[in-house]
């Protein structure tokens, strides 16, 4: 899963839902490595296994300039 999400080429996407998938930390630091995904600006991972150090590294990747909503629980 982390090396598929990590290849999402999708230039004009700007809400990407993945609620429900249980994602861990593995994979949420798989996609944030993703220069696939310029434009995104709001992404849900609710309902997974996403600690803090997965929610730090979606803010800290230098490849969602325009992130501004990361709906968790």
């Amino acid at each position: 899963v982390r090396e598929s999400l990590a290849k999402i080429n999708f230039p004009e996407l700007q809400e990407l839902h993945l609620s429900c998938n249980s994602l861990s930390d593995w994979e949420i630091k798989g996609l944030a490595k993703t220069v696939g995904l310029p434009k995104l600006r709001t992404i849900n991972i609710s309902q997974n296994r996403v600690t803090e150090k997965g929610l730090k590294a979606l803010l800290k990747s230098p490849h969602f300039p325009d992130l501004r909503s990361i709906q968790a629980n």
